[in-house]
């Protein structure tokens, strides 16, 4: 049996201007913490910080001028460059050696190493014979893994590690993410850890529903207008044949002698008059119908 016809509705779940107002809530509920809006600028400026205190080997300094770099990742209001990610993750590197955590510094090293392949430590900050620079040139010849794919966001675009439009993210490393919306304001951005995915609102796409018309359920291919024409003929064979049965009752009721007294024949003469009028209804119904067939048009 074929299908009834339906309309489609586009019916959008949610619309674009309540994305926009969803996607701000992350960056509303963290600009708490944010006591200003960084710029790259003053992360080059923490880098510099942080080398510098690498130099002097003040460890105290190190961990907080690395500490203020992540501050200001988190509270950029622009996109960071992909140059810019790699600085920041290299002296982030430096802190976490210097604090004796060479796991994290090895991972944040390895970040570095991917977003700027050909950059080299430089030697008056690393010494060449020094066990930091040798871990960083191995990382080189490391595999890369697979990324995780990022769905498509409802609002602007992702940023990754500088690069945009992003549509993965690392697994084996840490990284920096951001969503930018589409007058280029960072809605997001923060450090992620190796492995985890990032929050944010994603793409819906149009849901389509059938939506079917009571009207048209079985009119074009139930052949309706077939239906009615014998109804309505059927009709009109019984109501001929009920007004035909009441000529014969009143043949019947005058031919008798009994019944020139009205009364005295009444159930005769009654069931003769239900016969005519309901005859008559019959009959018109089914004209009725076989109008409508017509009407209707669907054979």
């Amino acid at each position: 049996m074929r299908e009834a016809e339906g309309i489609r509705l586009n019916v959008y779940v949610l619309t674009r201007r309540f994305f926009a107002l969803w996607g701000l809530l992350p960056a509303l509920a963290f600009g708490g913490e944010c006591e200003t809006v960084s710029t790259e600028s003053d992360l080059q400026d923490a880098v510099s910080e942080v080398e510098a205190a690498w130099k002097a080997m003040d460890s105290e300094r190190v961990d907080a001028a690395a500490n203020r770099a992540r501050t200001v990742v988190e509270c950029v209001g622009e996109a960071i460059s992909p140059e810019g990610v790699a600085s920041f993750f290299r002296v982030r590197g430096y802190a976490e050696y210097l604090a004796g955590d060479i796991p994290a510094a090895e991972l944040s090293l390895l970040a570095a190493r991917r977003i700027q392949p050909r950059y080299l430590l430089p030697e008056d900050l690393v010494a060449e014979n020094h066990p930091m620079r040798q871990m960083y040139l191995t990382l080189a010849y490391r595999p890369t893994a697979v990324r995780e794919p990022l769905p498509r966001p409802a609002l602007g675009v992702l940023v990754v590690d500088g690069s945009s439009p992003a549509t993965s993210t690392p697994i084996e490393r840490p990284y920096v993410f951001q969503h930018v919306d589409d007058a280029g304001s960072v809605m997001t951005s923060g450090v992620y850890a190796a492995g985890s995915r990032p929050t944010y609102v994603e793409y819906t796409p149009p849901v389509f529903v059938d939506v079917v018309q009571p009207n048209a359920v079985g009119l074009r291919h139930r052949h309706t207008s077939r239906t009615l024409f014998i109804a309505g003929l059927g009709a009109v064979v019984a109501g001929t044949a009920s007004m035909i049965t009441s000529a014969q009752l009143e043949r019947d009721w005058r031919s008798r002698p009994e019944c020139a007294d009205p009364e005295a024949c009444r159930g005769l003469i009654r069931a003769n008059q239900a016969f005519g009028i309901g005859g008559i209804a019959v009959t018109a119904s089914g004209a009725a119908l076989g109008v409508g067939a017509v009407a209707v048009g669907r054979w």
